[in-house]
C-alpha cells in the first residue's frame, strides 16, 4: 500500500538555481513552447491514421480503467478499497458522478490523454466553491490555446501562472486554477515533450507521402512531364509562366502535374509540333512503399503501441503472442496512468480530503500473473493434493464451496499395531527414455533429406529468377552502350566514360528488390511452413515478423547484387577502354559479365539465398513460439566429401532458441546466417532440427540450458507444480556446475 502524505506536513526551501529560465524570454510572459500543440493536432494527429489510431488506443484503454479513491492505494494490479463516495471519485469516477455536470469522467479522461500524447502536456480549469478552496467542477483546456508563464527563479513553483483563450483575448489563471500535467522535456524541465516530437520526421514524411499519393491519383496517376513548344512572344509572357510554375508545380500536393515549357524550334526540333519528357519517378521507382511501412512501424514504436493493438490479431496463434500485449500494457500504459494518478494526488487529492485517488488495473487480463497450469489440469491439480477443490474453483472465477467436515479417525483398538508414519509425499515425475543413437541419426537424415528436397525445387526456380534479371539487364546496358548516344560518349570521354551512364543503379536495385521479395516469400512459406506442419501451429507470410523477414534479405540481397554487377561492368570497361578497344569488343566484354552472371552467379545466389533464407525462417517463426513449444535447434550438416570442416565440426551443435551456433569461431543464429563470414555462408548446405521441450528432456541437455529456459521446458513436459519446478531447475545448475 503506498500512502500519500500532504506537503504542506513538510519543510519547504526555495531552490537556488533549479526553478530559473533556461531560455531567453520577457519576465512575466508566457513562455514560446518547443513542440507546437496547434501543428501537432493538426498535421500528426489529425493528418496520419496511425498517429490517430495510437493515440486514440491508448486514450480509450486508460478511460476504460475505473478510477477509484480511497485512504491508500493498494499495491500494483490489486483492487484495494476505495470509497465511491470520497469527493476524489464523484469528480473522476464512474457515472452518475463526473468533472463537470454535463461531462462524463471516460470521456474526459480519454481526451485529456489525447493531449497529453499529441502535445506533450494537459491541462483542467479547477472550479471551486464560493469562498473556498475545495474544487467542484474540473473543465477541459485545449493545450494548444493555453500558454504557460514560468516562475521567475527562486521559486517553489515552476509556473506563475496560465493564459487561456483566443489570440488577443486571453484570461489570466492562477496557479491554483488549474491542473496542469506534463512530461518534461529533456532540455528543459518546463517545456512540454510529446513522443511525437521525437517521430515528427517519420509523421511529416508518412504524412506527405499520403499528400502524394492523393495527388498522384488526382492527377491521372501518370509522372510528372514537360510540354514542350514554340518560345514565348515576349519577356512577360514567360515571367508570368515562371510565376505560374513556383506557385502551382512545387510540394507533394502538386505531384503528378504536368507543365509547359517553350523552346525554340530549328534544326528538325519542336517547331510546328509537341514533344512530352518525362520527368517524374514512379512511386515504385522511388521506393515509396517500403519507406511508409517503415515510417509506419517508427511511428508506432514512438508512441509505444503494437500494430497488432491497431488491426485484426486473430491469426496470431502462437503460445507467446500474449506478450506483445503485456508488454504494451506494462510499458505503455501503466506508465502514463501512474504517472497522472501522481499529479492528481499532488494537486487535487489534497484540496479534497484525506483520499487519493488511482486508475484500477486489476481487472486488465494482460497485467494478471502468468498461470502455472492449464484449466484443463485442475482436476488433476485437485486429485493430486498439490491445490484445494477451493482454490481451483478460485482460479476459474467461482465463488468458494463451502467444505465438508472431515470425518474423525476411526479408533484404534488398543491390541492394532501403530500405523506407520506416512511417507512424504513426492510429486510425480514422468520419466522419459532417450532414444537411441540409431534413432537420432535416422531422424536428422529424414530430416535433411525432406528441407533439401524443398530447397532444391526452390533454387531452380529462384535461378531462372535471377539468370532473367541478369539477362534483362545485359541487353538493356549493351542496347544504352551501342546506341548513338553511348557511341558518342565513348568517342568524346573515352578514358573518363562513367559506368553510370548505361547501368541505372537505382532502378536495378529497385527491380532486382521486386523480383526477391516474392522469392523470399516463396522460402519463407516453406520453411516456417515446415515448422507449423510439424507443431501442429499455423502462421501467415503477412504477420509483421515474416513482412519485415522478407523485406530485410530483399534490400540486403538488391544492394549487394546491383554493386556486385556494377562493379563488373566498370572492371570491364576499364579493361577495355585501356586497351584501346573498339565500341563492338568493349560490348562483347560487358555481354560476357552478363553472360556469367546469368550462370554461374544466378546457380550461387540461389543455392546460398534459398538455404539461408530456408533456414532463418524456421529459425525467426521457432522463436515467435517460445520455449514451452520449440526449446532449441540443432545444426545438421551435408554428410560428404564436399563439406566444409567447420560445418562438420558443427553437425550435431544445440543451441538455445534465439541463441547462435559457434561456427569456426563465429557466432551464426543458423545455418546460412548472412550476418556471419562469408566463408561460411556461400554454398552452405546444412539445415536445422528443432527441438521440443520433451526431446530436450528425453536426450539428457537439461543441465545446458538457462534456468528460465529450463522453468519452461518443465513445465511444459510435466506440469508440475512451481516450487517443484524451481528444485529441479537449481539441481540441473548444481549438476552443471
Amino acid at each position: 500500500m503506498v500512502l500519500y502524505v500532504p506537503r504542506t506536513h513538510l519543510e519547504q526551501r526555495t531552490p537556488a538555481a533549479a526553478t530559473q529560465a533556461l531560455t531567453y524570454m520577457s519576465p512575466g510572459r508566457p513562455m514560446v513552447p518547443a513542440w507546437s500543440a496547434a501543428e501537432a493536432v493538426r498535421w500528426a494527429y489529425y493528418a496520419n491514421v496511425f498517429v490517430f489510431a495510437c493515440v486514440r488506443a491508448i486514450a480509450e484503454d486508460i478511460s476504460a480503467l475505473p478510477f477509484r479513491a480511497g485512504l491508500e492505494i493498494p499495491d500494483a494490479g490489486k483492487p484495494g478499497r476505495y470509497d465511491l463516495n470520497a469527493p476524489l471519485a464523484r469528480l473522476l469516477g464512474p457515472a452518475p458522478g463526473g468533472p463537470n455536470p454535463s461531462t462524463d469522467a471516460e470521456t474526459f479522461v480519454a481526451w485529456s490523454i489525447v493531449q497529453r500524447l499529441v502535445t506533450g502536456r494537459m491541462a483542467w480549469e479547477i472550479e471551486t466553491a464560493t469562498g473556498s478552496d475545495r474544487p467542484v467542477a474540473l473543465w477541459p483546456l485545449v493545450s494548444s490555446s493555453l500558454d504557460v508563464i514560468p516562475s521567475e527563479g527562486r521559486s517553489t513553483q515552476w509556473f506563475k501562472g496560465f493564459e487561456y483563450g483566443r489570440p488577443g483575448d486571453k484570461r489570466r489563471l492562477q496557479p491554483d486554477q488549474v491542473f496542469y500535467h506534463h512530461q518534461p522535456a529533456a532540455d528543459d524541465w518546463r517545456q512540454a515533450e510529446s513522443a511525437l516530437q521525437a517521430a515528427r520526421l517519420d509523421v511529416s514524411v508518412a504524412v506527405m507521402q499520403d499528400r502524394y499519393d492523393y495527388a498522384f491519383l488526382m492527377n491521372d496517376a501518370r509522372p510528372a512531364a514537360v510540354v514542350v513548344h514554340e518560345a514565348f512572344a515576349a519577356k512577360e509572357q514567360e515571367r508570368a509562366f515562371r510565376a505560374q510554375w513556383n506557385a502551382e508545380h512545387r510540394g507533394v500536393d502538386n505531384a503528378g502535374r504536368t507543365a509547359f515549357v517553350a523552346a525554340q524550334g530549328g534544326d528538325g526540333g519542336v517547331s510546328g509540333a509537341i514533344d512530352v519528357k518525362i520527368l517524374g519517378l514512379s512511386q515504385k521507382d522511388a521506393g515509396f512503399i517500403e519507406r511508409y511501412e517503415a515510417k509506419l512501424r517508427a511511428i508506432c514504436v514512438a508512441i509505444g503501441v503494437p500494430m497488432s493493438r491497431l488491426m485484426d490479431a486473430s491469426k496470431r496463434t502462437f503460445s507467446n503472442a500474449d506478450v506483445e500485449t503485456t508488454n504494451y500494457w506494462r510499458n505503455t500504459v501503466l506508465s502514463l496512468v501512474r504517472r497522472l494518478g501522481s499529479a492528481i494526488n499532488m494537486q487535487l487529492a489534497p484540496r479534497l480530503g484525506p483520499h487519493v485517488g488511482w486508475f484500477d488495473t486489476s481487472g486488465v487480463e494482460a497485467l494478471q500473473p502468468p498461470k502455472w497450469y492449464s484449466t484443463e489440469g485442475l482436476p488433476q491439480l485437485v486429485a493430486s493434493g498439490i491445490i484445494s477443490r477451493n482454490e481451483a474453483r478460485v482460479e476459474l472465477g467461482l465463488a468458494p464451496a463451502k467444505e465438508a467436515e472431515t470425518p474423525p479417525p476411526p479408533p484404534v483398538s488398543p491390541s492394532a499395531p501403530a500405523p506407520a508414519p506416512s511417507e512424504p509425499r513426492v510429486l510425480p515425475v514422468v520419466e522419459h527414455r532417450g532414444p537411441t543413437p540409431e534413432q537420432l541419426e535416422e531422424r536428422r537424415a529424414k530430416t535433411f533429406a525432406a528441407n533439401d528436397a524443398k530447397t532444391r525445387a526452390a533454387e531452380r526456380t529462384w535461378a531462372r529468377s535471377m539468370a532473367a534479371l541478369f539477362d534483362r539487364q545485359g541487353r538493356a546496358v549493351v542496347a544504352n552502350f551501342t546506341s548513338k548516344r553511348g557511341r558518342r560518349a565513348v568517342a568524346e570521354v573515352r578514358a573518363d566514360l562513367n559506368p553510370d551512364s548505361i547501368f541505372d543503379r537505382a532502378y536495378w536495385t529497385a527491380e532486382t528488390r521486386s523480383a526477391a521479395e516474392s522469392l523470399y516469400e516463396m522460402v519463407l512459406a516453406q520453411g516456417a511452413g515446415t515448422v507449423a506442419t510439424a507443431l501442429g501451429v499455423s502462421f501467415d507470410v503477412l504477420d509483421a515478423w515474416a513482412a519485415e523477414f522478407v523485406q530485410l534479405r530483399a534490400n540486403q540481397l538488391a544492394g549487394q547484387v546491383t554493386e556486385t554487377t556494377y562493379g563488373a561492368v566498370k572492371d570491364a570497361m576499364a579493361s577495355g577502354l585501356a586497351e584501346g578497344e573498339s565500341i563492338p569488343k568493349l560490348a562483347e566484354r560487358i555481354r560476357a559479365v552478363f553472360s556469367e552472371a546469368s550462370t554461374s552467379r544466378a546457380t550461387t545466389i540461389a543455392r546460398t539465398e534459398v538455404i539461408s533464407a530456408f533456414n532463418g525462417s524456421a529459425a525467426t517463426f521457432a522463436a515467435q513460439l517460445g520455449p514451452d513449444v520449440v526449446a532449441a535447434q540443432e545444426w545438421v550438416a551435408t554428410r560428404d566429401g564436399r563439406t566444409r570442416v567447420h560445418h562438420a565440426d558443427a553437425d550435431g551443435q544445440v543451441a538455445i532458441i534465439g541463441t547462435p551456433f559457434t561456427v569456426g569461431g563465429a557466432e551464426m543464429a543458423y545455418p546460412g546466417d548472412p550476418s556471419g563470414p562469408a566463408r561460411e555462408v556461400v554454398n552452405c548446405r546444412c539445415t536445422l532440427l528443432l527441438l521440443t521441450p520433451e526431446e530436450m528432456v528425453e536426450r539428457g541437455l537439461m543441465a545446458t540450458v538457462p534456468v528460465a529456459t529450463a522453468r519452461a521446458i518443465l513445465y511444459a513436459v510435466q506440469g508440475v507444480h512451481e516450487s517443484e519446478i524451481e528444485r529441479r531447475v537449481r539441481a540441473a545448475v548444481r549438476r552443471a556446475a
